[in-house]
């Protein structure tokens, strides 16, 4: 592999990013399970749980070397979760969908800003020389 051609601040920033939306949306899923009804929900399912795989399936493309696979990892992940952040945002500005609030944070706006940066870097990274 040509490390010559990655970044690896970028590939740092998108560790943190989605590592953080794993443990955030970790908690929610912790939280929904104490207490159901927490996480709004898609199709009887609590959002909260596909978010997280959203998470995970972003955070374990960055460790692909097949470049295919690292794609269709990378960007299934990406674009379902961007699909939800935005659904539910949307919902959210307009009142007809509620949203969990961590620290006064609506949290699918931040899913959906961390969502959108995860796409625009990650655009470049998984990129990367296999």
């Amino acid at each position: 592999m040509d490390t010559a051609k990655r970044n690896p601040a970028l590939r740092i920033i998108l560790y943190i990013c989605s590592g953080l939306g794993v443990v955030v949306s970790a908690y929610l899923v912790i939280m929904e399970s104490n207490n159901p009804g927490f996480c709004p929900q898609i199709i009887d399912i609590p959002a909260c749980y596909p978010v997280m795989v959203s998470y995970i399936l972003v955070f374990v493309s960055l460790f692909i070397e097949k470049r295919s696979a690292r794609y269709l990892i990378f960007y299934l992940g990406t674009l379902a979760g961007l699909a939800v952040a935005v659904w539910f945002s949307m919902g959210y500005m307009l009142d007809t969908r509620s949203c969990p609030v961590l620290f006064r944070i609506p949290l699918c706006y931040a899913s959906l800003i961390l969502f959108v940066l995860i796409l625009i870097l990650g655009a470049i990274e998984v990129r990367r020389p296999s």
